[in-house]
């Protein structure tokens, strides 16, 4: 009757914590799982389609187009559909916000060898022309035929994170003579003698280490390199200076591809490279609405390429009326030693960032206190574990009051004969001094499961508590790092911390912590039942305890370490995924699916060997345990055996051996959910690593708060400003200093690595100053907090940033304006009609970043935006480089009435677009070189302005 109970405990026990548990348990991972399927199934569901584009009958035919139209979506199906790109392709590079068509009835023939220019206004399909060249949308109906392999060079730059030369040859042989020829014709060799490492210096990712016109050159000189027969070049000059534009032109464009009988099509709109060329489309609308040479196109007046080359003629006049109050002509322009000099220190400045640095040694206990910390007050925690502990002692007190009930119950036997077999029944006999037995023993059962929802409550609590702090704390400390922290440091890096690391706290620690303890704590408190009826059993369990430890210490450092490394191999595979994504039209175009693939490959096997050693070091431990639990299982038996009759009771000796049995499997299972929680608290270290690593920006000792009209005129003066990015590194602004008084329009020119961009970073506290002042309104911007200041100031970046949400969003986050001045604000950027057209107006959903917008309508809404803020500070940095020279002209005449109330900076590149303006600014080796008026430094032959006023018309003619 006494085994019979404790036969019945352990099955119980074998069903409830082997089979209900891991059912439920193993419930939530199925879940995942099949949602990952799905998702999976879904991917590989899409067929890739193979290109239904046919080679030209004519040898001499690079492209032959006969009405064709063009869709970022797939075509209705009662028409002959032929997507020419797998619908993952189209998905991320879909950057037209047309539910139709957005080119119509596309025709041309372009012959072998010749130059195509191809220009039009803002959002007419440009650059969709060249995605449906390059097979990523679907074509529709007429003919597509096309000759020879493709190279492409995007309007925003894409670079792998490696070597400069990785980067141009792209997976081709090196050739060095090819090599040499195209780096010079791209103007890259003056480059390559100040980059450290030269063509070895690594990119870092997105190219953080380039400047914008450096990371254009690259992606030229990749495709020139790549010697394909068709090269696409989506408005590449747009990222240098005149000067250096004209030298691309006139040695790379018009010169070596054209000597190597290449055909290449450029979209520009600047009108002295269109001149040049053998043929130009003008879009519009999504369709051709001219074609013909420059000469043949002029002679339709009031067409739309008659009306961009008398606006670009009305900037080239002003720009000659301007040179010519010069009392004498100017000398040669030369780069500058100093700015060469600045230039390598920018290069040095955003460097590559430092290798992520792997953890060493145990888990220190700060880590631990830190997690225990963020999930509440310290004596929360400390009844949750208490509740822990007596819900495991009495869980094990339950079976020594079964044993103390069956000693003391009266049992009466019933002998039955059966086919010449005796079977005996045993039966408790429930007497009126033992009747309170059950009831202790069922209470303590209630007890049991009240202490154990309560405490899995609290436990929930307390866990749920830590990760959203450490969570909130990680952003928190992401979101104000340093923009040199965002410099130097890969977005693979931040996204393994926010994803994987930030689950590992919320789902795998709370998990495996909570049956480590509960089945850790019922260990203990089972090995002490064990030594109450066996003192000698101790002897045993004292050898088996060193034996462990052995074990442990050898294999602790292996599991941690393991997971150590699986966190540190995750961030490179999550780099290459985000990189991926963005550069995909070019590894298209390339043909580069297989060594970026290769690529990824390496990168997930260098991540999934920590992770399979892991889990091999999880069995191998797991083996030994086991071996050591038989062994305190068998010296129990034997000393149930062995021991002389009478010395145990029966009941003691039950109740001994189910919880042998019992610890047989849970003791090396708890000692493996221990060590694997530790090494999962590696990414609680990692967490807290970022929280008290990363750099922050902070206000100053002596701030004070501004009002909301601060600041009421707009004065900016910085006086002497000496900036470095590192403090380790150059200084970028050497002695800055110049005022623009309320309501003045600066233009700021220089050279590029003058420190032109510098001004911004000091201005908007983005690096913070090491010598000098900058004022707006007399008051130092160090005394006024970072975020008000940021608030009353407004910029227009060169790469224009969108997010994902509705285009009311991105143009008035806050709620702040009614929907009449949204619009006007549209309207005065020339987007009120396109916006109007969606459907959807104000609510059409943006896209990640943007894509469902051409880069210039980027532009135009991120200027729009500066509208609605009516800030008395505005700081344009090449805001309308990729902006027709039309559209440029009509918004010269938008930024001079709507931003006439403000104080504007502009950094340009086309001289012309300040030339009107009331100050010119200009820059070099971090210094203010000239500061006066435009007429004053143009009647100066010998200053620096109208040396490069002289270079930019020499590239215009």
């Amino acid at each position: 009757m006494i085994f019979q109970a404790f036969t019945y405990i352990i099955i119980s026990y074998i069903i409830g914590s082997g089979g209900l548990r891991q059912i439920v348990i193993s419930w939530v991972p199925i879940t995942h799982m099949k949602v990952a399927c799905e998702r999976i199934q879904k991917f590989i569901q899409i067929k890739p389609v193979a290109r239904s584009i046919q080679r030209t009958k004519d040898p001499n035919t690079a492209v032959l187009l006969e009405a064709v139209a063009f869709s970022w979506s797939a075509f209705d199906t009662s028409q002959a559909v032929k997507p020419i790109a797998s619908t993952l392709t189209t998905a991320i590079l879909k950057g037209s916000h047309s539910h139709g068509p957005v080119l119509r009835d596309i025709s041309l023939e372009v012959k072998r060898g010749i130059l195509v220019g191809i220009c039009g206004p803002v959002g007419c399909g440009k650059s969709s022309l060249f995605h449906g060249l390059l097979g990523q949308i679907y074509s529709n109906g007429g003919t597509f035929q096309m000759r020879g392999m493709l190279a492409y060079v995007p309007q925003q730059a894409w670079l792998i994170n490696a070597t400069v030369r990785d980067n141009i040859c792209f997976g081709e042989p090196y050739i060095p003579e090819r090599y040499n020829e195209v780096v010079t014709v791209c103007n890259l060799s003056y480059d390559f003698t100040i980059l450290s490492g030269g063509d070895q210096c690594v990119i870092g990712e997105r190219g953080s280490t380039m400047s914008g016109g450096q990371r254009q050159r690259i992606n030229l000189a990749r495709a020139v390199y790549s010697n394909r027969d068709i090269l696409l070049l989506d408005d590449p000059l747009s990222a240098v200076d005149a000067r250096v534009g004209a030298a691309i032109f006139d040695k790379c464009i018009y010169g070596y591809l054209r000597q190597k009988g290449m055909t290449v099509f450029l979209i520009s709109g600047q009108i002295q490279y269109l001149e040049e060329c053998d043929q130009i489309l003008v879009l519009k609308g999504g369709t051709i609405v001219q074609r013909g040479t420059h000469g043949q196109l002029l002679k339709e007046e009031k067409s739309v390429y008659w009306e961009m080359v008398q606006a670009m003629k009305k900037a080239r006049k002003g720009m000659e009326d301007a040179a010519a109050a010069k009392t004498s002509q100017p000398t040669a322009v030369t780069p500058a030693p100093a700015a060469v000099a600045l230039i390598e220190e920018e290069q040095k400045a955003v460097g590559t960032g430092d290798a992520e640095e792997q953890g060493k040694g145990t888990i220190k206990f700060a880590t631990y206190k830190r997690y225990i910390k963020a999930a509440g007050p310290y004596w929360f925690t400390g009844i949750v574990f208490f509740a822990f502990a007596t819900n495991m002692a009495l869980n094990t007190f339950s079976g020594w009051w079964l044993s103390f009930w069956l000693k003391s119950a009266a049992i009466k036997e019933n002998v039955t004969q059966s086919d010449g077999s005796y079977q005996v029944q045993s039966y408790i006999i429930l007497q009126a001094e033992n009747a309170w037995y059950p009831i202790v023993y069922g209470s303590i059962i209630l007890i049991v499961v009240t202490i154990f929802v309560l405490r899995s409550y609290g436990y929930a609590k307390v866990t749920l508590g830590a990760a959203a702090k450490l969570h909130v704390d990680l952003l928190a400390c992401i979101m104000n790092a340093t923009t040199r922290f965002f410099d130097t440091t890969s977005a693979g890096r931040i996204l393994n911390r926010l994803c994987k690391d930030v689950d590992e706290v919320d789902s795998q620690i709370p998990f495996v912590s909570e049956i480590f303890i509960q089945n850790g704590l019922y260990c203990f408190f089972a090995v002490i039942q064990i030594a109450i009826v066996f003192p000698w059993i101790l002897i045993a369990v004292f050898i088996l305890v060193i034996v462990f430890l052995c074990l442990s210490k050898c294999f602790r450092c292996g599991v941690r370490d393991f997971k150590r490394l699986e966190n540190l191999t995750t961030s490179p595979v999550l780099s290459l995924a985000a990189s991926t994504v963005n550069g995909l039209s070019t590894i298209h175009a390339y043909g580069k699916y297989t060594d970026l693939i290769t690529r990824y490959d390496g990168f997930v096997d260098d991540n999934t060997f920590p992770i399979f050693c892991f889990h091999c070091a999880i069995r191998w431990l797991g083996v030994r345990l086991d071996f050591l639990t038989i062994c305190l299982s068998v010296i129990t038996a034997l000393l149930v055996v062995l021991l002389p009759e009478g010395s145990i009771q029966p009941a003691d000796a039950g109740l001994a051996l189910s919880y042998c049995i019992q610890l047989s499997g849970l003791f090396q299972y708890s000692v493996r959910l221990a060590l694997e929680t530790e090494g999962r608290f590696t990414s609680v270290e990692r967490v807290i690593e970022y929280i008290d690593k990363v750099p922050q920006e902070v206000d100053g000792k002596d701030v004070v708060e501004v009002n909301k009209e601060w600041p009421p005129e707009g004065q900016l003066e910085l006086k002497e400003v000496v900036m470095r990015y590192n403090s380790a590194l150059p200084t970028a602004l050497k002695g800055m200093s110049f005022v623009a008084l309320p309501r003045e329009r600066v233009g700021i020119v220089g050279r590029t690595g003058s420190g032109k961009s510098s001004i911004a970073s000091a201005l908007f506290r983005l690096v913070e100053i090491e010598g000098g002042s900058v004022y707006i309104d007399g008051q130092d911007i160090k005394n006024i907090p970072i975020r008000s200041l940021r608030s009353r100031l407004s910029i227009i970046p060169q790469d224009p940033v969108l997010f994902a949400g509705t285009l009311r969003y991105n143009l008035d986050p806050f709620d702040f304006y009614p929907d009449n001045e949204i619009w006007e604000a549209l309207t005065r950027v020339n987007l009120g009609d396109t916006i109007s057209q969606l459907g959807d107006g104000l609510e059409y959903m943006v896209e990640s970043n943007g894509a469902n917008f051409s880069v210039g309508e980027r532009q135009l809404i991120c200027m729009a935006r500066a509208l609605l803020r009516k800030s008395k500070i505005l700081f344009m940095d090449e805001a309308t480089a990729s902006i027709d020279s039309r559209t440029d002209a009509l918004l010269q005449d938008t930024i001079r009435t709507a931003f006439s109330n403000c104080t504007l900076l502009t950094v340009a590149h086309r001289l012309n677009t300040v030339l009107s303006y009331d100050k010119i600014l200009v820059v070099g080796n971090g210094k203010a070189l000239e500061y006066d008026t435009p007429a004053k430094l143009v009647a100066k032959s010998d200053s620096v302005f109208s040396q490069m006023l002289a270079a930019s018309l020499n590239a215009a003619h």
